[in-house]
């Protein structure tokens, strides 16, 4: 009987240490657990042997020390560019985004079906689900005229959730997709503002603004505000590039000339 012990207890150890690994395939752990429930077979016909009669139970501990860094998959990405989230302890919910690679959905952007019941296909771990992610899309009219996809993670990051590290993400067709990303306090958050420079001296905030097409030229002008921001980390849309802004960094003015015609 103590041989039988203790070789349920060795397959148990081994079994633990894959649970703390830092990468274990799948093929490692059915393995793992395919020898372990083999041995406790054999363990249970040698307590029946012995008079045993009862239900014998086992459990793995999986309470896991999540480790300090993890693999980022490069099929999710921030829509914001940021994997920084300043959410904790702010006066209403945090809206966050990840663009998803074509190619989690077999690189075919014209297949509706998989984008639209993507939220039945993905299984979203729990750090996902603590940050409120779902899956969504968006569509668009190709070149060939043919309707394309895009899809995204989209959630709403609650201010009550904590501050520390999250690896968010899904599991697909076999294949886990995770990002990590950082939750901090509100108050630390950076941020821009964009005031109006020309016209009426009024409302300098609202940035909206009309003009009436009476054939004169008018410097549209625009000033940048940045906190916790660095002037290298700001640049123009591409857009704002097409309609032919200028962005002066010395003096954080965004610039145009118009004909009002």
């Amino acid at each position: 009987m103590t041989k039988y012990l203790e070789s349920s207890k060795q397959e148990e150890n081994k079994a633990q240490q894959l649970l703390i690994k830092d990468k274990a395939t799948l093929e490692e752990l059915s393995g793992s657990v395919r020898t372990l429930e083999t041995a406790l077979e054999v363990l249970y016909l040698e307590l029946r042997r012995s008079g045993h009669s009862g239900k014998v139970s086992y459990r793995l501990d999986t309470t896991v020390t999540p480790a300090a860094t993890s693999t980022d998959s490069p099929e999710l990405t921030p829509r914001t560019g940021s994997k920084v989230i300043y959410s904790n302890g702010a006066p209403i919910s945090t809206e966050i985004g990840y663009d998803i690679s074509n190619a989690v959905y077999g690189n075919d952007d014209t297949n509706h079906s998989r984008y639209y019941y993507a939220n039945n296909y993905f299984i979203f771990n729990e750090d996902a689900k603590k940050l409120g992610l779902r899956a969504s899309y968006s569509e668009f009219t190709g070149s060939d005229g043919k309707t394309h996809y895009k899809g995204f993670l989209s959630g709403s990051v609650s201010p009550s959730v904590e501050q520390g590290f999250y690896n968010v993400g899904f599991t697909y067709q076999g294949k886990s997709y995770t990002t990590r990303v950082e939750v901090k306090p509100s108050e630390g958050a950076p941020y821009m503002t964009l005031e109006r420079y020309f016209g009426d001296d009024s409302g300098r905030n609202i940035r909206d603004y009309k003009l009436k097409k009476d054939g004169s030229t008018v410097d549209l002008k625009y000033k940048v505000g940045l906190t916790r921001i660095g002037w290298d980390d700001v640049e123009l849309t591409p857009d704002a590039k097409v309609l032919g802004y200028t962005f002066d960094k010395t003096t954080g003015y965004i610039t145009k000339t118009v004909t009002l015609k």
